[in-house]
């Protein structure tokens, strides 16, 4: 009896204890499930083993397995069956098995066994992932301490928000390999936000093109054509590859996409195409930024074109953070060297602090708008506390009759205090101001 979907419903992947092959040794369904009994049941292996012969679900060279379903040790058991090589075939396998029970065909993964990771790896992980969201964090806070935001901004905080989110499914959700439907959730979750940070350098480096090339009118797409296509675009292709290759979301190593199928190719295609345009609009930006250089320019275009420049460098530090990252990655699973594992570990992990140390931190124009942000705070607040002491020493005096000695005092500490405070929210928050729009300007230089 062959069972027609009993096969769906089992892991994509998974390991089994046996002498026979390397530890981790990571194995697949190749065929459906095929059961065979009598009654009453035999206690003794069979004299003359019987034929078993399985169509493969997936035509592959790695080794196919012969295997039953142990029930005592709840998992597959290679024990009394073995191939037939002789009328074995490329599309079909036949086995050998001495005994009755349910039936099913192997195939061994290709590539080196999997081995769990190095526990300093997993220190690092851990630790970068935990400073790249609090980084992250900290973008948010000094993205709304900005009075003026433009469209690179927003990108940015974007571009913070589903690296952030991407790095707490990281650290809590791609271990979650007991739970299957929870860890294709996690898988699913994983992809599409990488997906968005993806196609958010993608609009980063558009963005940036066109500021190039408009540094002399004003045509720039709109803010919100770049967030629909970031992360809308994304849900359609979680949501084919998740309708076309459900099963392989998830498995029993990591809550992942698995390489079965193909299935991988839904993160790496689109990643690598988003990375050659990302580095094709590098090469051009940069070459416009050689020629236009040389060009006199008016002072008005002169500040759009020193915008575009330090959005230039933003582009070059931000870049190889989330290109060279994956490329890391990419390199690792092809050679599976220790050095490239550690720094896709460093790399990936650090993604969000690295972002806020060169979007914002070191970034003259966002440090100096987050300072007077705080300062307008503290002044606000010293200003209040003051007031409520003054009011309540006034209060104090008249209370005892002692109204006219301490009024001049009082009223001259309230002048100068009043004084001191115009000048300076006349200095931080004078929009025309000279010294903010020379400030403003040296940001770029």
């Amino acid at each position: 009896m062959a069972y027609s979907n009993l096969h769906e419903n089992m892991a994509s992947e998974f390991t089994i204890s046996s002498d026979s092959f390397e530890p981790n040794t990571t194995f697949e369904l190749n065929s459906k499930i095929i059961g065979a009994a009598v009654y009453p049941p035999l206690n003794k292996s069979l004299n003359n083993p019987i034929t078993v012969t399985f169509s493969h679900a997936k035509i592959s060279s790695g080794k196919q397995i012969c295997s039953f379903w142990n029930h005592s040790i709840r998992e597959w058991s290679t024990q009394g069956c073995e191939l037939d090589e002789e009328h074995s075939t490329s599309t079909k396998t036949v086995c050998l098995c001495n005994h009755l029970t349910n039936f099913a065909l192997l195939l061994q993964r290709e590539g080196a066994p999997y081995s769990d990771p190095p526990l300093s790896l997993k220190i690092i992980t851990i630790i970068g992932c935990t400073l790249s969201i609090l980084a992250c964090i900290l973008c948010f806070i000094m993205f709304f301490t900005l009075k003026k935001k433009d469209i690179r901004h927003y990108l940015h905080i974007n571009l913070a928000f589903a690296i952030a989110v991407a790095q707490l499914i990281l650290l809590f959700g791609i271990s979650q390999t007991k739970y299957e439907i929870l860890c294709k959730a996690m898988a699913a979750c994983l992809h599409y936000f990488y997906m968005v940070a993806f196609l958010l350098m993608l609009c980063e480096g558009v963005h940036l093109a066109i500021l190039i090339e408009t540094a002399f009118s004003h045509g720039e797409l709109k803010l919100p054509v770049y967030l629909i296509t970031s992360w809308g675009l994304p849900l359609i292709i979680v949501g084919i590859t998740l309708g076309v290759r459900y099963d392989n979301y998830g498995g029993s190593i990591a809550c992942f996409l698995s390489a079965d199928q193909g299935t991988v190719y839904a993160f790496v295609g689109p990643f690598a195409f988003i990375m050659l345009i990302n580095f094709a609009i590098l090469v051009i930006v940069l070459r416009q930024v050689v020629r236009k250089t040389s060009l006199p320019i008016s002072s008005k275009t002169a500040s759009k074109f020193e915008i575009a420049r330090a959005t230039i460098r933003s582009l070059i530090i931000l870049f190889p953070v989330m290109g060279f990252t994956w490329i890391f990655g990419i390199l690792f699973f092809g050679f599976r060297t220790l050095a490239l594992e550690y720094l896709f570990a460093i790399f990936c992990s650090l993604q969000g602090f690295f972002i806020f140390l060169f979007q914002y931190a070191l970034n003259t124009e966002n440090r100096s708008a987050f300072m007077r942000a705080t300062r307008r705070l503290r002044l606000t607040f010293s200003s209040s506390t003051h007031s409520t002491s003054a009011n309540g020493l006034k209060h104090t005096t008249e209370t005892k009759g002692k109204i006219s000695s301490p009024e001049p005092p009082q009223e001259e500490d309230s002048s100068t205090k009043d004084n001191c405070h115009l000048v300076l929210y006349r200095t931080v928050d004078d929009p025309a101001g000279g010294t903010i729009d020379s400030r403003t300007t040296s940001t770029f230089i």
